[in-house]
């Protein structure tokens, strides 16, 4: 028998008996003792499992109606120690009925039916663990179910310490859809990139030694360091100049940074073969490793924004450290074992096991970065929304637009990229200025009639360049020989500068069907090759594609169009966020006073 102390005399004292068998337990009852008291500290033990004293148990005197005394369990708290550690368990406890009289073992009240006291175990706060004791109205134990011991390698257990350490608390509710996949691709990702990184810095190290004599090791230090320096200096350039890209295109800077450090992979094994050119080949790796890691460090901060649903952002991005740590721990582990049974030292051995882990990382990236659906509006997913919207008349969700986009294929060959529509290239003085240079009055002139109109907030003109200077096919720069700039006013919102790249894009789709009609495809040259009448033709085009475009604009009823892209009726369709857009960079505006 166990006795627990802290007994006080005024109050009731029930006595608990319960029977474990002989071959479990060696216990044969325990005393509670009813009112303000502490359980000291006993342990009583079943096989490996221990059970702590209750810490306190706090009971309060509640007087009902009828002037009987309840007693009401509050809060009770006591710990299970097993193999696994410490559970931390909640128990709630209904209602002691005792008679006036305080009389321990009284007939139960009839507010508590057959006069059985039910206490169940939470072994989290939102759902119990199913252990309870039942007693009978003679406060004697009529039935008792334990908890179920866990061992240590359970699959139930394994799952919550995998979550634990490796997925953002609340998952998956606490994220959004596509989470789970993009973690594993990128962690497959992770892996494949830190065995490349392995080889390849074991490949670095065989080619400076084959080179470095015994008297030139502080050379060769020197040469080491020299080629981490240059490949930190490009990265901070190129973070200078295309920092403000990132959250334009989060997709294809993504996927593009994975083929750039493929590429410094590639470049970095070829020293084994001319150990001579080291540090001009080293050095050129190493900045192109700096760039992957500048990009995917930048991207993925944009990455864990899209991600987070409950304002976890911290968490999200700390459990993401974590999945990458431990995919680099196994990367290393798994390039430590390729490099005892491989010769590192020859690039015709590692080259097919590096075509293998290239085409691994390649894919895990392509399938990481397709999880994500980017809702806000860059100029490719507005070109295919307008595009499918001008054939059909459907506007297109998040998810479809995120499908069609060809985020793979760098910016200068993607078809899907619209090359004509230019904002904010030169300012309205310096284009008001040039137009008068060369003769084009009427095009000065109706610049400065549209800048009167202030409820347009945007400026336009079509720009003939006098020689081609784009080094682009004709079919990657969708065959038109002319761009369409415009200038946007000071305050502008990000209705009117969709409204404006809408009227660009109405503009340039009537302007080229009309020179198709008007013009043969070999005539659509550069304006130095053009003879007077083609160049009549060509203003009478222009003219009537703007007086279309015109008419076309002030018909269209741009709210609803922006009502359809920002509430679709079925539930399962992403509306558009136009609180962020990335069609101008907010260069070259204008104010008229």
């Amino acid at each position: 028998m166990i006795q627990y102390g802290g007994l006080r005399s005024k109050l009731a004292k029930v006595r608990v008996c319960r029977r474990f068998g002989a071959n479990k337990l060696g216990i044969e009852s325990t005393e509670i003792h009813q009112g303000m008291w502490n359980w000291k500290n006993s342990v009583f033990s079943q096989h490996n499992r221990g059970f702590h004293s209750f810490n306190q148990l706090k009971i309060r005197n509640a007087h009902s109606n009828s002037n009987s005394r309840e007693l009401v369990c509050l809060q009770r708290r006591y710990k299970i120690t097993e193999q696994v550690g410490e559970l931390d368990t909640n128990i709630s406890q209904s209602s002691f009925n005792n008679t006036e009289d305080d009389k321990p073992n009284s007939p139960p009240q009839k507010n508590s039916p057959n006069g059985q006291i039910n206490i169940t175990n939470y072994s989290k706060l939102s759902e119990p663990d199913h252990s309870n004791i039942v007693l009978d109205s003679n406060n004697k134990v009529k039935e008792y179910n334990p908890v179920k011991k866990h061992f240590i390698f359970s699959t139930k257990e394994m799952q919550e310490n995998f979550a634990y350490y490796f997925l953002p608390n609340g998952y998956p509710h606490s994220v959004n859809k596509g989470y789970a996949k993009f973690a594993i691709y990128s962690s497959l990702s992770a892996t494949a990139i830190t065995i490349l990184n392995f080889i390849s810095t074991q490949a670095l190290f065989v080619a400076l030694g084959s080179t470095t004599t015994q008297a030139s090791l502080y050379s060769a230090a020197y040469i080491w360091v020299l080629k981490d320096g240059i490949g930190q200096l490009g990265g901070i350039l190129f973070a200078g100049k295309y920092g403000k890209s990132f959250d334009e295109d989060v997709k294809k800077w993504r996927f593009m940074c994975m083929i750039l450090f493929n590429i410094s992979i590639i470049v970095e094994m070829i020293t084994l073969r001319f150990p001579g050119a080291f540090i001009y080949l080293a050095s050129l790796a190493n900045m192109g490793k700096n760039v992957t890691f500048l990009c995917a460090a930048a991207t993925r901060a944009s990455i864990n924004l899209r991600f987070a649903k409950k304002s976890n952002i911290g968490d999200i991005a700390g459990k993401g450290v974590t999945q990458f740590t431990t995919s680099s721990l196994v990367g290393m582990g798994v390039g430590l074992v390729i490099s005892k049974a491989c010769n590192i030292s020859s690039i015709y051995t590692i080259a097919p096991l590096f075509a293998s882990l290239t085409l691994l990382n390649i894919v895990c990236s392509y399938k990481a970065t397709r999880v994500l659906d980017e809702s806000n509006f860059n100029k490719q997913r507005f070109y295919i929304l307008f595009e499918e919207y001008m054939k059909s008349g459907k506007i297109l969700d998040v998810k479809e637009v995120n499908k069609r986009e060809a985020f793979w294929i760098p910016s200068l060959f993607n078809p899907q990229n619209e090359f004509v529509t230019n904002f904010g290239v030169f300012s309205l003085a310096k284009q008001i200025n040039f137009l008068k240079k060369n003769n084009r009055h009427s095009t000065a002139d109706s610049l400065i009639d549209q800048a009167k109109n202030n409820e347009r907030k945007f400026l336009y003109y079509v720009h003939w360049p006098r020689y081609r200077k784009t080094i682009l096919p004709r079919r990657w720069s969708h065959k038109r020989e002319y761009k369409i700039n415009f200038n946007l006013h000071k305050d502008a919102s990000n209705k009117q500068i969709l409204k404006a790249y809408f009227f660009g894009l109405k503009l340039d789709e009537i302007l080229d069907k009309k020179l198709e009609e008007r013009l043969p495809k070999n005539a659509r040259k550069p304006y130095h090759s053009l003879t007077d009448e083609e160049l009549e033709i060509r203003s009478s085009c222009l003219r009537n594609a703007i007086f279309e475009a015109e008419e076309y604009f002030e018909l269209f009823d741009f709210e609803d169009f922006f009502n359809k892209m920002q509430n679709f009726s079925d539930p399962d369709k992403e509306n558009w966020d136009l609180n962020s857009l990335y069609i101008d960079k907010g260069t070259n505006r204008y104010t008229i006073e």
